[in-house]
């Protein structure tokens, strides 16, 4: 290679000129094996665990208020001796991307049979419309509150 001072007084032109070859690029490894490419890093799989945080929670498809009155038997509490006022009820469950529901569990314990009819409505609810997260239909906890009002006895 020629030094700084031979380049100082070297003059362009526009004639190519052989050289030596150049010896500075370095070779691409070697693939090991028999040339099978293995331990692929897969892309993230979506988790069969449900989301707790979605854009858009699941909904019940229809009207919820006029699903209780026709569905919910107000007077088992009462047949169980509840005391008269608003008993809430949280239930919770998950909502499949289906919009099937399943994981359906009580988290109060009211008693008097509050827990254990609100779940049996919310079972017979039948298909929700699934909770929305970054556009796309997603597995999610779901809570829903059932009131009991349970008036004064003469």
């Amino acid at each position: 290679m020629a030094t700084q001072d031979e380049m100082t007084n070297a003059k362009i032109s526009d004639i190519t000129a052989e050289g030596p070859d150049d010896t500075g690029l370095a070779t691409p490894p070697a693939i090991p094996g028999d040339g099978d490419i293995k331990n692929i890093i897969e892309p993230k799989k979506k988790s069969d665990e449900p989301a707790e945080v979605v854009s858009v929670q699941a909904a019940f498809l229809g009207d919820w208020v006029r699903f209780l009155e026709r569905n919910l038997r107000a007077d088992v509490p009462v047949d169980n001796g509840a005391p008269s006022g608003k008993h809430k009820v949280i239930i919770e469950f998950v909502v499949d991307v289906d919009g099937s529901m399943s994981r359906i569990k009580p988290l109060t314990n009211l008693g008097y049979g509050m827990e254990e009819e609100a779940m049996r409505v919310i079972r017979k609810a039948g298909k929700w419309s699934p909770a929305i997260w970054q556009g796309e239909a997603v597995k999610a906890y779901r809570r829903q509150q059932i009131t009991f009002d349970i008036s004064g006895q003469d």
